[in-house]
């Protein structure tokens, strides 16, 4: 099912440079993937690293259609709890990120990282699952800040420009990402001016159930305003736009599901 785009782009085969497998990147200590050479995975995450590579693979394909500068020259990490403490001992495990060094970060060991986010993930190294589909936000995040150089005013706004990128990818295959967050007292701040302030300190779980909100707006998003919608907003952004005018033009799509949705994040 994750094959449809692969065979028509071109720079996929440019990237699947070959490299042996014991070597090790000298500065993350991680060995890199012998069938493309930007992927580095903990020990023992072979096969989670090839399986996340060909959904990242299709993803990238499926999103040169529409934006054709989609940058390619990131790297990929994927990291036991042991490697990403680390390196990146101030982040929870369980939420994959684009980080500083322009890598995307993602959890290797899927069951740990979910019950960091309060609930289970019991599939396999060879399965992409809710949880996996996370990380074509990520993929988002690194599009809207490398290649199109975009800064967002709110921190909010931007996390819901990735989600809508990867809700795209996913509504227009027919695929469910349906995230399963918490409702419970540990959900501490449910609020968009309090995530603006508190998302660096905010625990797993509670920055999960903002994403699970952002991936809510963004489905009843797309099928308003579909490709044109986000493409409005990254360019209305990219002259340094306002939150209220990227509002208006949220507005002029789907304005009584966007209040609605506003409503309940005060």
């Amino acid at each position: 099912m994750l094959s449809k785009y692969i065979l028509s782009v071109c720079f996929l085969i440019i990237l699947s440079t070959q490299l042996p497998a014991q070597n090790t990147n000298k500065e993350t200590g991680l060995t890199p993937l012998k069938s493309h050479s930007q992927f580095f995975y903990s020990k023992g995450y072979e096969t989670r690293a090839e399986t996340l590579k060909e959904f990242l693979s299709e993803a990238k394909a499926f999103y040169q259609s529409e934006y054709p500068e989609i940058f390619s020259g990131i790297n990929v990490l994927i990291l036991d709890k042991n490697d990403w403490v680390e390196k990146y001992l101030i982040i929870p495990y369980g939420i994959p990120f684009f980080d500083n060094e322009k890598s995307i970060v993602i959890p290797a060991d899927k069951f740990t990282a979910a019950m960091e986010l309060g609930y289970e993930d019991l599939s396999t190294d060879k399965e992409i699952s809710e949880y996996d589909k996370y990380v074509l936000n990520t993929l988002g995040q690194s599009y809207i800040l490398k290649s199109r150089n975009i800064k967002v005013p709110e921190v909010w706004m931007q996390d819901f420009l990735s989600t809508y990128f990867a809700i795209s990818f996913f509504e227009v295959n027919d695929f469910v990402w349906a995230l399963n967050p918490g409702e419970g007292e540990d959900i501490i701040q449910r609020s968009l001016s309090a995530y603006n302030l508190t998302h660096k300190d905010l625990p797993a779980a509670n920055y999960y159930w903002y994403q699970a909100r952002f991936i809510e707006l963004s489905t009843k998003l797309f099928n308003k305003g579909g490709f044109q919608l986000l493409t409005e907003l990254l360019n209305h952004f990219q002259g340094n736009g306002s939150i209220e005018r990227a509002e208006e033009i949220i507005s002029k799509y789907a304005e009584a599901e966007y209040q609605e949705w506003k409503a309940k994040m005060k």
